[in-house]
C-alpha cells in the first residue's frame, strides 16, 4: 500500500510514513486503502465527488452499526448519487413479498433467483444484520424508513437498491 500511495497520490512521504504506521497497527481498519480511496477519487472526481463517495462507502459497508440510526444511514444514501435507486408507488412495495420486490427493483432477474438468494442467506433489508429467511415474508408499513419513503434492499456484501416510495 505504502508504493501506492506514493504512486498514485501527492502526500509528502513522512505523511505516507505515517499513514503506513497506523494502518500496520490496526490493518483490519484499512486505514491505508481508505486513505489511497479518498485521495485519488479527489484527484479524477474533486473534493466534493470524494467526501460524497467516502460517505456512501461509509453508509453501505458500516455493517449495521448501531451507532447510526435507521434513518440518518438511509439519508446518507438518498444523498448519494453512487447508489442505483427506484422509484416506487408504495402500493407496489408495503405489503408485497420480497420476493416480488427484489425483481421489481432490478436486485434479482427473476422470482426463482429471489427464492435462491433467499435460501442461501443473501438477501438484506435496510440496515439488517441479518439475512431475510421466509421467501413469503413481506415488507410492512412499519419496516419503511425516513417517514414510509424509503428502503434498501441488498444482495450479497456490495450489491443494494435504494427503494423511493411515492
Amino acid at each position: 500500500m505504502g508504493s501506492l500511495l506514493r504512486y498514485f497520490t501527492f502526500l509528502p512521504l513522512d505523511e505516507i510514513d505515517d499513514v503506513m504506521k497506523r494502518h500496520g497497527e490496526a490493518a483490519q481498519h484499512r486505514l491505508a486503502q481508505k486513505t489511497l480511496a479518498r485521495h485519488v477519487t479527489e484527484l479524477v472526481h474533486g473534493p466534493e465527488a470524494a467526501s460524497e463517495a467516502e460517505g456512501a462507502a461509509n453508509a453501505l459497508f458500516a455493517s449495521g452499526s448501531a451507532a447510526v440510526s435507521a434513518d440518518d444511514w438511509i439519508r446518507s444514501l438518498v444523498k448519494s448519487s453512487s447508489v442505483p435507486s427506484v422509484s416506487l408507488a408504495r402500493n407496489q412495495v408495503v405489503d408485497c413479498p420480497f420476493v416480488d420486490v427484489a425483481v421489481l427493483v432490478g436486485l434479482c432477474s427473476s422470482k426463482s433467483e429471489t427464492r435462491r438468494l433467499i435460501a442461501s442467506s443473501g438477501l438484506y433489508f435496510n440496515n439488517a444484520t441479518a439475512a431475510i429467511k421466509d421467501p413469503h415474508q413481506t415488507i410492512a408499513a412499519e419496516d419503511l424508513l425516513l417517514g414510509g419513503t424509503a428502503i434498501v434492499l441488498r444482495s450479497g456484501k456490495k450489491n443494494y437498491r435504494l427503494v423511493n416510495l411515492v
